[in-house]
C-alpha cells in the first residue's frame, strides 16, 4: 500500500495533498466525537488534548506511509535556526501573553472581576493542547503537504514560492472546518489570515529544515492567542472567539506577509535551495520529472 500511495503522491501531487488534508481533518473530527462520547464530563481542553494527540500520531503515520517518516528526525540548519527565522512568532506570542494577562490581572475595567483563574491542573492541559495543535498541523501541512509540493515543483526560487503559496492556501482552507460552530464572517476572516500564517510557517520550515521549529512556534502562538479562554473562566469558547472576528482582523495578516518576505528574501533563498538540494537531492527538476527520467533511462538500458 505504501508504494502505491507514494507513487500516487509523485504523479498527482496536488490531488494527493488535497486528499491528505481532507483525511487529516476527517480523522480529527472522528477522534473528537469518540473522545466526547467516551469522556463527556472531561474538561474541554482535556478532550481537545486527546483529540489533537491522536491526530498528531495519525499524521506521523501518514508521513511514514508516504515515505517521509524521517522528517521528524532531520535537523537541517537546526531548531535554533528555525526559531531565529521565525522570531516574529516568538515576539508576537510573548507580546500577546503579556498584554492579555496584564489587562486581565490589573485592569478590572476591561475584564469582569467575577472571572476567575482556572486551576493549574486545567491550565496545563490547555497549554499542552495548543502545543499539540502545532505538532499535528505542522506534521500535516508542512511535513507532508509542503514537503511534497517542494519535491513536485523543484528546489528553485520559483518552486519554493509555489510550494509556500499553495501549502498556505490549503492551510487556510482547512479552517473552514470551523463553520461547524462559528459564524461565516468570522471563519472567512480566520481563513484569510491563516493563509498568510501558513505561508510564513512553511517559510520557517524551508529555511530551517527542522519540522520542530515551526511546530513549536505554531503551538506557542496558539497558546498566547487563546490564553484568555485557557487561563481564565471567561465562559468564552474557541468557537465563540472565532465568531467575534470582523474584517478589521484582516490587518493581522500584514505582519505574516512581512515575516514571509524577510525569511525568503533573496539572500536567504540561496541557503534554502542549498539545504534542500543537499538534504533531499530534489534539484530544480522536481521529484516527478526525476522519476520519469530515471524510468526512461531504465527502459533504454
Amino acid at each position: 500500500m505504501g508504494e502505491r500511495i507514494r507513487d500516487f503522491s509523485v504523479r498527482h501531487t496536488i490531488l494527493f495533498c488535497i486528499a491528505v488534508e481532507i483525511a487529516g481533518l476527517a480523522a480529527l473530527i472522528i477522534f473528537g466525537g469518540i473522545i466526547v462520547l467516551a469522556l463527556p464530563e472531561a474538561d474541554y481542553y482535556i478532550q481537545m488534548l486527546l483529540q489533537e494527540t491522536a491526530a498528531a500520531a495519525l499524521a506521523w503515520w501518514m508521513m511514514k506511509v508516504c515515505g517521509m517518516g524521517d522528517v521528524v528526525k532531520k535537523k537541517g540548519y537546526g531548531f535554533a535556526s528555525g526559531l531565529l527565522a521565525g522570531m516574529y512568532f516568538l515576539v508576537i506570542g510573548i507580546y500577546s501573553l503579556v498584554v492579555f494577562l496584564f489587562l486581565r490581572l490589573f485592569t478590572v475595567a476591561v475584564y469582569p472581576a467575577s472571572v476567575s483563574v482556572r486551576p493549574w491542573y486545567l491550565i496545563l492541559p490547555y497549554v499542552l493542547c495548543m502545543m499539540m495543535v502545532g505538532v499535528f498541523e505542522e506534521f500535516l501541512f508542512r511535513g507532508i503537504i509542503a514537503g511534497k509540493l517542494l519535491r513536485h515543483f523543484g528546489a528553485t526560487s520559483r518552486g519554493v514560492w509555489k510550494a509556500v503559496i499553495l501549502s498556505g492556501v490549503l492551510f487556510g482552507c482547512a479552517h473552514l472546518i470551523n463553520l461547524r460552530g462559528s459564524s461565516v464572517t468570522g471563519v472567512l476572516v480566520q481563513c484569510a489570515v491563516t493563509v498568510m500564517m501558513g505561508m510564513a510557517f512553511t517559510a520557517v520550515y524551508f529555511r530551517s529544515g527542522c519540522i520542530w521549529a515551526p511546530a513549536f512556534l505554531h503551538g506557542f502562538v496558539d497558546v498566547a492567542a487563546g490564553s484568555l479562554t485557557g487561563v481564565f473562566d471567561t465562559g468564552t469558547t474557541i468557537a465563540g472567539t472565532v465568531s467575534a472576528y470582523t474584517p478589521i482582523q484582516l490587518l493581522g495578516a500584514i505582519p505574516y506577509i512581512i515575516a514571509l518576505l524577510v525569511i525568503l528574501r533573496p539572500a536567504m533563498m540561496a541557503e534554502v535551495l542549498a539545504l534542500w538540494n543537499r538534504r533531499e537531492h530534489i534539484g530544480p527538476a522536481g521529484e516527478e520529472k526525476r522519476e520519469k527520467a530515471a524510468g526512461k533511462t531504465g527502459r533504454e538500458e
